[in-house]
C-alpha cells in the first residue's frame, strides 16, 4: 500500500513538472507574430529611408528629413522587442529583432544616396587597393604603418568581385552584426539570463552612435578585442574559492583555480588569443593598449588564468612600435598629450559650430549620459543586491583611464565610451528590466498591469532610438554625398595637371578610393587650420601654389558637402565660403576647370594644358 502510495505521489509530481514545462515553452503564434512586426518595421524603417535626397538633408541631420513612416516603425519595432522579454521564446525571435534594429540603425546610410557615406572608408579603400599593387613605404602615412587591416580588405574584395563602394556603404550594417556577436560572447560568460544579455545588446546597438563601424580598421579591432575577452573571461577565466567578494578583500583571500577544467582547450585558448592580439597590434594602435589594460584589470581582480598575457600584449605594442611603426611615430608620439587640452579636446572643443550642429551635439551627450546614469543605478541595485562580480566593474572603468595618458587626436573620450559600452549597458539593463512585461504561465497572456510596463518600455527605448539616429546621422548634411559631388571627384583627376597637388574644401569629399599614392591631398580645413577668415585663407592657398608652381601649382575643389562642413563645424559662415570662394577666383592665374549643381574645380598656379570643361 505504500508502494502504490509512493507511485502515486511520483506520478501526480511528474504531471505537475510537465504540464508546467509545457505552459513555459515558447508559444510558436506568439513568436511568430512579434518577429513579424520586428522584422516588418526595420524593413519599412529602411524602405522609407530609401526616399531621401541627400540634397533634402540640413544642418539637423538625417533625422529631420526622414518621413513619419519611419518613427512609427521605430515604435513598432520597440514594441515587439519589449513583448518579446519576460518570457521564454524561440531560438530565432531574438536574431529576428536585432535584425529588424540593425535595418532601422544602420542600414539608412547605405541607401540615402547612391555612395556610401563618411569620406574616410572611400580613403580606405584606396589604401587597400594602393597595398594590393604593392606599396607598402611607412613614409605614405599612418596606415602603411600599421597595415594589417588593408591587405585583408583587399583579398576579401578581389575574392568576392563586390563593387568596393558598396563593401563601404554596408559594411556599417555587417560590422555592427559581427559587433552584436561579441558583445552577446562577452555577456554570457557574466550571466546565462536571455533577458540580461538581450537587454544589454538592444541597449548597445542604440547607444553606439559613435560612428566606428565603418569600413575601416577601427571596427575589425574592436570585433578582435570582444573576440579575446569573450575567450579570457570564459576558458581562460578563473574564480576564487573560499574568498570573499568584494573591493577590499579580493587579493587576500581565496584560492585561484581556472574555470576551464581541460588544460589542453586552455593551452589551444591561449595560442589563439595570442594570435588575434598579433592580428590586433598589426592593424590599430589604439585597440591593443585597451585591450592590454583590460586584461591586466582581469589579473588584478583574480578573474584571469592567463595573469602575463596583457604584459605579452603590451610587448607586441612596443616591439612593433619600435620597428615597423617607428617611421611614423617620429614626431607623432602616442602616449603623453597636454593634460591642460584634454577637457578642450574631447569634449569643449566639439560643442562648436551652427544652431543644427550644436543641437547634435547636444543629443549625442544627452544620449551618453542618459544610459549611464541608468547604468550608476544598475550598479547601485546590482552592489546592494549582493552580485559582487568585480569583471563587469572594471571593463567599463578602465578604456576611461586611457584618457590622461593617450593622445588621440581628441577622440580619446569616444573611443573610450564605445570600449567601455558593452558592460555600461550590462548594467544600465538592470533598472530596465523591473519594466518588463510578466507573461502568465498558465495562459501564456500578459500578467496584471504588464501593459502599462510594455508601454512604458516601448516609449523609452523608441525616445533612446530616436536620440540614436539623431546623433549618429547628425553630420549627414556634409558626409553623405550626392551624385553631382561624385561626379567632381572623379573628374578632379583626370583635369589635375600632373605633379599638382589637389585641394578639397573639407575632408568631407569623397575621394583617394583610387591612386592613393599618386598625388599628394590636403584641405582648406588644415591649411586655413590657423585662420579661417576668407583673405587669410585665400593668401594661405596663394602662397602654396607659388610654393608648388614648379610642380603643377594646386587644384582646388570645393563642394556642398565642403561648405557644409566648413559651415556646421563654425569654421566659416556661409557669407565667408562665398568671400572666399570669390577670392579664390579673383587670383591671378586661377581657371575654373570644372562646374556642377554641387562642386567647382579651379586650378591656382601656373597656366596648363588642359582645357576648362561646360557645364554639365
Amino acid at each position: 500500500m505504500t508502494d502504490v502510495a509512493a507511485r502515486r505521489t511520483i506520478d501526480v509530481a511528474a504531471r505537475r513538472t510537465i504540464d508546467l514545462a509545457v505552459k513555459t515553452l515558447p508559444r510558436p503564434g506568439i513568436d511568430l507574430g512579434i518577429g513579424a512586426l520586428g522584422l516588418l518595421c526595420g524593413v519599412v524603417a529602411l524602405w522609407s529611408a530609401a526616399g531621401v535626397d541627400p540634397i533634402e538633408v540640413g544642418d539637423g541631420g538625417l533625422a529631420p528629413a526622414l518621413p513619419p513612416v519611419f518613427w512609427v516603425a521605430v515604435v513598432g519595432l520597440n514594441l515587439a522587442f519589449v513583448l518579446s522579454l519576460g518570457r521564454r521564446v524561440s531560438s530565432w525571435l531574438s536574431p529576428t529583432l536585432v535584425v529588424g534594429l540593425l535595418l532601422l540603425l544602420y542600414a539608412p546610410a547605405a541607401v540615402v544616396g547612391d555612395v556610401p557615406r563618411n569620406a574616410v572608408s572611400w580613403r580606405h579603400l584606396g589604401v587597400a587597393d594602393a597595398m594590393a599593387n604593392g606599396d607598402f613605404d611607412p613614409r605614405i602615412d599612418v596606415y602603411f604603418n600599421w597595415p594589417g587591416f588593408f591587405p585583408g580588405l583587399a583579398t576579401f574584395i578581389h575574392a568576392t568581385g563586390l563593387p568596393p563602394l558598396q563593401v563601404a556603404a554596408w559594411a556599417p550594417v555587417a560590422n555592427v552584426a559581427l559587433w552584436s556577436l561579441g558583445v552577446v560572447a562577452v555577456l554570457r560568460a557574466l550571466t546565462r539570463d536571455k533577458d540580461a544579455i538581450l537587454i544589454p545588446l538592444w541597449i548597445f546597438l542604440i547607444g553606439n552612435w559613435i560612428d566606428q563601424d565603418y569600413l575601416s580598421p577601427q571596427a575589425l579591432a574592436f570585433l578582435l578585442h570582444l573576440a579575446v575577452l569573450a575567450l579570457v573571461l570564459t576558458v581562460l577565466g578563473a574564480t576564487v574559492l573560499g574568498g570573499a567578494p568584494g573591493w577590499r578583500d579580493f587579493w587576500r583571500v581565496g584560492v585561484r583555480v581556472p574555470e576551464q577544467d581541460d588544460g589542453h582547450l586552455r593551452r589551444l585558448t591561449l595560442a589563439v588569443v595570442l594570435l588575434l592580439s598579433v592580428a590586433l597590434v598589426s592593424s590599430h594602435q589604439l585597440t591593443p593598449i585597451v585591450l592590454a589594460f583590460s586584461l591586466a584589470a582581469l589579473a588584478l581582480v583574480r578573474r584571469s588564468w592567463a595573469p602575463l598575457l596583457p604584459a605579452i600584449i603590451g610587448l607586441l605594442v612596443v616591439l612593433w612600435m619600435l620597428y615597423p611603426a617607428s617611421t611614423y611615430l617620429v614626431g607623432h608620439p602616442v602616449f603623453g598629450p597636454d593634460q591642460a587640452g584634454v577637457v578642450e579636446a574631447n569634449l569643449t572643443g566639439r560643442v562648436v559650430g551652427s544652431p543644427g550642429h550644436l543641437a547634435i551635439q547636444g543629443v549625442r551627450i544627452a544620449l551618453t549620459i542618459g544610459i549611464w546614469v541608468l547604468a550608476a543605478v544598475g550598479v547601485a541595485q546590482s552592489w546592494m543586491a549582493g552580485r559582487r562580480d568585480l569583471r563587469p566593474y572594471v571593463l567599463a572603468i578602465v578604456p576611461f583611464l586611457m584618457l590622461p595618458i593617450l593622445n588621440y587626436g581628441g577622440e580619446m573620450l569616444l573611443r573610450a565610451t564605445l570600449f567601455s559600452l558593452p558592460f555600461v549597458a550590462f548594467f544600465a539593463a538592470r533598472p530596465l528590466a523591473t519594466l518588463r512585461p510578466r507573461w502568465s504561465r498558465r495562459t501564456g497572456k500578459p500578467g496584471r498591469f504588464s501593459a502599462a510596463r510594455a508601454l512604458v518600455l516601448t516609449l523609452l527605448f523608441s525616445v533612446l532610438c530616436a536620440a540614436s539616429v539623431t546623433a549618429r546621422y547628425g553630420n549627414a548634411h556634409f558626409d553623405t554625398f550626392t551624385d553631382e559631388e561624385v561626379q567632381a571627384a572623379e573628374a578632379l583627376h583626370g583635369l589635375a595637371p600632373a605633379g599638382s597637388v589637389i585641394v578639397s574644401g573639407a575632408a568631407s569629399t569623397p575621394w583617394a578610393s583610387q591612386d592613393y599614392t599618386r598625388y599628394t591631398r590636403r584641405s582648406v580645413q588644415s591649411l586655413c587650420e590657423a585662420d579661417f577668415a576668407p583673405a587669410a585663407c585665400v593668401r594661405t592657398l596663394h602662397d602654396l601654389a607659388d610654393h608648388e608652381a614648379s610642380t603643377g601649382g594646386i587644384t582646388l575643389l570645393l563642394t556642398r558637402g565642403n561648405q557644409a562642413s566648413l559651415e556646421m563645424q563654425g569654421q566659416m559662415s556661409h557669407d565667408e565660403f562665398a568671400s572666399f570662394e570669390a577670392g579664390i577666383r579673383g587670383l591671378a592665374g586661377t581657371r575654373l576647370l570644372f562646374a556642377n549643381r554641387d562642386a567647382r574645380i579651379y586650378h591656382l598656379g601656373p597656366p596648363h594644358t588642359a582645357s576648362p570643361s561646360s557645364d554639365p
